[in-house]
């Protein structure tokens, strides 16, 4: 059983459909759609997709997408979604662990290689690194790898451990790894990344494009409680994030950041 099928049926209860996870959802599409605003259909692989919500939206503009995941019941829930549409959705489902992507078989090559909320996180450098190094065989020249990924320092975690009064949790994620929850029951090995040590795990083949926050102003999900009911503070705090500029000092202290790393040229 993989790691997240304990909280497939759960998980857009807990999170998707949250305040602070459409908030911060809603983000993630702000900059996506300024990455990927071509006016021609795309084929875009998406990494760790769950549940699927991006895998539906990306379907909604147009593109044709490949959508992989380790959870063989976060793979159902999409498929329950897609046959739930009155609309054709243009989504090919396959299970793959994204430790494995290099033994990945695709008839065809794509534009975009997309992952969101943490799936690199669950990867070691080396891992990431590994990942860099495979990438290349499924794009297309000049192709795009798009990434939500969560870094060494959280300013509002920070804050909220400052004032709960639980001074080792303050910098907690500075300890580049721990076992993180994600339920009750359910915990996750964790690895956090500074923006300059992860380009330089893409580096070799990959140029960095451009980044920017995810959740400067919106908290992290595992506050939502305290903002659930808050939907006006929410609405607040999601019209400040949307209008912060793409920087790399607002996305070093944000709950995530999206970088976008296009694929080098290659010399024949």
């Amino acid at each position: 059983m993989a790691l997240f099928d304990d909280i497939a049926a759960t998980y857009d209860k807990e999170f998707t459909f949250t305040a602070v996870g459409k908030a911060q959802r809603l983000q993630v599409y702000h900059h996506i759609d300024g990455i990927i605003s071509a006016p021609k259909s795309l084929d875009i692989l998406e990494l760790n997709c769950g549940t699927g919500e991006d895998a539906l939206y990306f379907s909604s503009k147009g593109h044709r997408i490949t959508a992989t995941d380790i959870s063989v019941e976060m793979l159902e829930v999409l498929r329950s979604k897609i046959v739930a549409k009155k609309e054709k959705a243009d989504i090919t489902v396959k299970q793959l662990d994204i430790k494995e992507i290099g033994s990945f078989y695709s008839e065809k090559s794509f534009d975009v290689v997309f992952s969101n909320f943490g799936g690199l996180n669950c990867l070691n450098p080396e891992e990431i690194n590994q990942l860099s190094q495979n990438l290349p065989q499924l794009l297309k020249p000049g192709g795009t790898f798009i990434a939500v990924v969560m870094p060494e320092l959280c300013l509002w975690e920070s804050i909220y451990f400052l004032l709960k009064l639980r001074f080792a949790d303050i910098f907690r994620r500075k300890k580049k790894f721990e076992n993180a929850s994600i339920s009750n029951h359910v915990t996750v090995p964790t690895f956090y990344y500074a923006q300059g040590k992860l380009e330089n795990l893409f580096s070799d083949q990959f140029k960095k494009e451009s980044i920017a926050p995810v959740g400067f102003f919106i908290p992290p999900s595992y506050l939502n409680s305290i903002f659930q009911t808050r939907p006006l503070l929410v609405k607040a705090l999601q019209w400040l994030d949307l209008r912060l500029p793409k920087s790399s000092f607002f996305a070093s202290a944000s709950d995530h950041f999206i970088v976008c790393y296009k694929l080098k040229s290659t010399k024949i």
